[in-house]
């Protein structure tokens, strides 16, 4: 699964919520993901917030909270997109050698499951924050919102 290049209160707040992944879109030749012939998709998920936010019934003030959340965790989702794309180059190289080594492609293979794992540690931790800035009713209509991804 290919990570965003690009990040944005959007891509952060659809990470956070669950909402789909725009791994599956192509991408260009930096590896940026491609929708509609543009470089990113940020207004795709900055829409996606908006919609969320509007069936969530947010107020102003969350809103600007959860935007700050989202601000936050961004710069470490950043790095753990970065090395995961790192990783996952390095093991497409070693394995891509007539005689990989195995204790070499083994531990680039647990560096990526550490990289996937502190991903979603992150992950869960946002939505942990964005869920403590929510009402008992909007925790519960995100439950159902998740659930029908």
């Amino acid at each position: 699964m290919h990570a965003s290049h690009l990040v944005s209160i959007g891509t952060a707040i659809a990470i956070t919520l669950g909402v789909a992944s725009a791994s599956a879109q192509p991408h260009d030749a930096q590896g940026h993901h491609r929708r509609d012939g543009r470089r990113g998709h940020a207004g795709d998920l900055a829409e996606r917030f908006d919609r969320i936010a509007g069936e969530l019934q947010l107020d102003a003030r969350t809103r600007a909270a959860v935007r700050q959340v989202l601000d936050q965790a961004r710069p470490r989702a950043e790095e753990l997109r970065t090395e995961k794309r790192q990783a996952r180059r390095a093991l497409r190289d070693l394995l891509g050698q007539a005689a990989p080594n195995e204790q070499a492609v083994l531990a680039m293979v647990r560096t990526l499951g550490q990289i996937r794992t502190d991903t979603e540690l992150h992950r869960v931790q946002t939505l942990l924050r964005v869920r403590a800035l929510l009402t008992p009713a909007q925790r519960a209509q995100l439950s159902t919102m998740r659930g029908r991804r």
